[in-house]
């Protein structure tokens, strides 16, 4: 067996990023780095002997600083399919090889050759070894779902909270020449349907990106997953900021989308929780039943507080007592006062209002209060006890929508007033 045979087979065997570049630095005789296309380090062979700062920056903090990717280099790479080499201004010799799937470009191998220039045997190694790593990402990484260029790569990662180093995101903004107005909002988008885990093929995606990007020009639109992201500015002026967002709801009217909204932000480190805001305001939307198109995280952010609660304890004894007493009273006998005093303190306590709301007459409202007040005897002019109250409204329907599942259009049915706008 030749030393090219054992070295292949050494290559072949390995069973992550890093063991493949460590078993690549034993065949090759030089350090190599691993990385996507917004310069996060994947892999890297440690090399405690080499004293180039450049080499202990990108071991320490993990990322590729921007002036020494030239990725011209490596598309030049993946045009020739054949790792290329260069000097830099100190004379070392740097291979850099593609990192690729169907033709396009995913990531980058930067082998420095600390150890001397390699000949055609050892730029052959590299190349598997990119090769080997390109397999790895997608089927570890899944980085056959990541988006089709550079910047949305870098979304990407801000998006997941991979980057949230103030200073490296501002680097990353001015390489790939993105000026995003601020403040922003970001938005988590998919076609139509209650079911989060069925999504669209990615050709309905696509064509639903390019519109929105046309409808929209000041937004950053990609495709993320199963979904459409964007991040639009948050207009200064109130009435244009409510036009941009009732145009926006038309769109998605029209076109039969969901959106989840997150709240505003003024720094890009936030990107990733206001992307997690969204995506909870779509899922609590759809799970709650409500309107839409555009669900607001605002909306629904105190159904995500009861979320991470419930995780913890029962979220029930959280209730108001009077609260579950009417339920009690209701569920023995086949009346409906919870919904109604909901109902009362939604409208203010405006008894025409609230009547209305329940389709009954005023009468009977004001008779069912009667009962309610005999039951419970609670002040509804004190507002912290009007808080409660409501909050207990919310538990009780985030309740029926995750535990008891099926329970809530029968809850809705009782106490209309339950659905969300």
């Amino acid at each position: 067996m030749s030393i090219l045979s054992r070295d292949v087979h050494e290559l072949l065997g390995s069973r992550s990023l890093q063991e493949l570049l460590d078993n690549g630095r034993r065949c090759i005789g030089n350090p190599m780095i691993l990385a996507d296309l917004t310069c996060h380090v994947l892999a890297v062979t440690e090399d405690a002997s080499i004293t180039d700062p450049r080499w202990i920056q990108i071991t320490q903090e993990r990322t590729v600083p921007a002036n020494i990717v030239n990725f011209g280099l490596y598309q030049s790479a993946l045009r020739t399919e054949s790792p290329v080499l260069s000097t830099d201004s100190t004379g070392l010799t740097i291979v850099r090889c593609a990192v690729s799937q169907d033709g396009r470009l995913i990531g980058y191998l930067l082998c420095p050759c600390y150890g001397g220039a390699p000949d055609q045997e050892h730029l052959d190694l590299i190349r598997l070894v990119g090769d080997l790593c390109a397999l790895r990402m997608q089927k570890d990484l899944h980085y056959g779902e990541y988006p089709e260029n550079m910047l949305e790569f870098f979304l990407s990662d801000l998006l997941s909270g991979v980057i949230t180093d103030e200073q490296r995101i501002i680097d990353r903004c001015q390489f790939f020449g993105w000026n995003l107005k601020m403040p922003y909002r970001v938005m988590t988008i998919r076609p139509g349907g209650q079911n989060m885990n069925v999504g669209a093929d990615y050709l309905t995606l696509d064509r639903h990106r390019d519109a929105l990007g046309r409808l929209l020009p000041d937004a950053t639109v990609f495709l993320y997953g199963n979904h459409i992201k964007m991040i639009i500015p948050v207009y200064d002026q109130s009435t244009k900021d409510a036009m941009i967002l009732h145009e926006f709801h038309n769109i998605c009217e029209g076109r039969n989308l969901l959106a989840g909204v997150s709240q505003a932000s003024w720094r890009l480190r936030n990107l990733a929780a206001r992307h997690q805001q969204a995506m909870k305001a779509l899922e609590l939307g759809i799970l709650l039943g409500g309107a839409g198109p555009l669900y607001y995280y605002d909306t629904y952010s105190v159904y995500h507080c009861l979320e991470r609660c419930a995780q913890q304890t029962d979220i029930l004894q959280m209730c108001h007592s009077a609260v579950l007493h009417l339920e009690s009273y209701d569920r023995k006998n086949g009346t409906e006062l919870l919904g109604t005093l909901h109902a009362y303190l939604s409208c203010h306590r405006n008894l025409s209002e609230a009547a209305a709301s329940l389709f009954i007459h005023r009468n009977t409202l004001s008779k069912r209060l009667e009962k309610i007040n005999d039951l419970i005897h609670v002040d509804f002019s004190d507002a912290e006890t009007v808080f409660h109250l409501m909050f207990s409204y919310r538990i009780i329907e985030y309740y029926g929508a995750t535990v008891l599942r099926n329970s809530y259009e029968n809850w809705v049915e009782r106490a209309p007033t339950l659905r969300h706008p």
